[in-house]
């Protein structure tokens, strides 16, 4: 028997935000939020089945379905790329916010299901967004 290669994996990134995990949850369940750090423009219902989508910079815009909403602690839901080879519904994030500190939160992102030729460029782009404007929309 030979090994094979996966197909798919998870990435995952952490970040701490000098900020309560109410403030960081709401930066990702309302349109408001969204824009401060990830798009220009964005739509979510965050309820399980509800829709999420955000245009990130009027050509990519990323597609989704809110599989569950734990406030503040938790969301999960679909990922992929309208018009783009990574379908929506095709991959799934799940975000966990918890708190370390007064007014400081760990925000862990795991990113499943991702097909390794995207992992690259997906992992720049949660370190970009996550990482850096996250952290910033949240001061």
């Amino acid at each position: 028997m030979t090994a094979t290669t996966p197909m798919t994996t998870t990435i995952e990134h952490v970040v701490h935000i000098d900020a309560m995990p109410s403030t960081v949850y709401e930066l990702w369940t309302t349109p408001e939020g969204l824009c401060a750090w990830w798009g220009v423009t964005a739509t979510v219902d965050p309820r399980p089945g509800g829709p999420i989508r955000v245009d990130i910079d009027g050509e990519h815009v990323m597609v989704g379905e809110i599989v569950e909403a734990d406030p503040p602690h938790r969301l999960r839901f679909t990922f992929g790329w309208e018009g783009g080879e990574l379908a929506p519904g095709a991959t799934e994030v799940d975000v966990t916010i918890d708190a370390v500190g007064v007014d400081i939160s760990r925000v862990t992102l795991r990113h499943h299901g991702l097909p390794v030729e995207f992992v690259e460029s997906h992992v720049r782009g949660w370190t970009h967004f996550v990482g850096e404007r996250l952290a910033e929309a949240a001061r």
